[in-house]
């Protein structure tokens, strides 16, 4: 309800809200999402298919042209949407708006991301999904990728997916979202060897993509090419051929 009631605390001519229950089959939920029906509220109830379905689904009956995914447990701030949306119109090329965030929960304090990089996201995800992204990239991108090995790594591919077909990422240096930090969530639970897989199975995808980064970087910035190349022997396990 705290994430509902961020929403709506937005500018109403702005936003639609699509709830998704990916076969929740909690008690309390399951009373929550019937009292939410009642009340009119948009939900859509599926048999549990996973993060990448469950975003894939609420996106399809959306009718908006830009999309904010949230997930349950956050929140955002009341000017996000109006922002995020006054960005993307001025700047076409401009794909995903991405902001600060602040923790809360089993981690206080703010969540400072840095301005967007092309090989810092390519070695680690630092945006989380709480960003505002044109529908145009997830139509282009056929979605969320529903066969990563794992749960847990799909808004990175996303992300990976949107700049490796060229799309620009605009960062406001200001805090847009409350993270609610759990030190038993989804991505901190991921075991070492289903982290491996994940990421062999991104390095696969967009190799034609990391080549480029890396290659444009040592004709840019001489000798950073090694040493970026030595960086993904140590994080993708696996040598990137020159």
């Amino acid at each position: 309800m705290d994430a509902i009631r961020s929403v709506e605390q937005c500018d109403r001519d702005l936003h639609e809200l699509i709830i998704v229950n990916d076969g929740s089959t909690d008690p309390s939920t399951v009373r929550l999402f019937k009292d939410l029906e009642a009340r009119r509220y948009t939900i859509i109830n599926q048999a549990n298919q996973g993060l990448a379905a469950a975003r894939n689904n609420g996106i399809a009956a959306s009718t908006g042209k830009y999309i904010l995914p949230l997930d349950a447990d956050n929140r955002i701030r009341p000017q996000y949407i109006h922002e995020a949306a006054r960005i993307l119109d001025r700047y076409p090329r401009v794909g995903v708006v991405y902001g600060n965030g602040q923790y809360f929960g089993d981690k206080s304090g703010p969540w400072i991301v840095p301005a967007f990089d092309p090989l810092r996201l390519i070695l680690k995800n630092y945006i989380d999904a709480c960003a505002v992204f044109r529908r145009e990239i997830w139509v282009r991108c056929g979605g969320y990728d529903a066969d990563m090995p794992f749960q847990g790594f799909e808004d990175w591919n996303f992300w990976l997916d949107a700049a490796s077909q060229g799309w620009s990422f605009f960062h406001l240096r200001k805090v847009v979202f409350d993270y609610r930090y759990r030190n038993d969530s989804m991505i901190r639970s991921v075991s070492k060897s289903a982290k491996a897989q994940c990421l062999q199975y991104l390095y696969s995808k967009h190799y034609a993509f990391i080549h480029s980064e890396i290659k444009k970087v040592a004709t840019e910035r001489k000798g950073l090419g090694g040493r970026m190349r030595q960086a993904f022997s140590r994080i993708w396990k696996k040598q990137l051929n020159p």
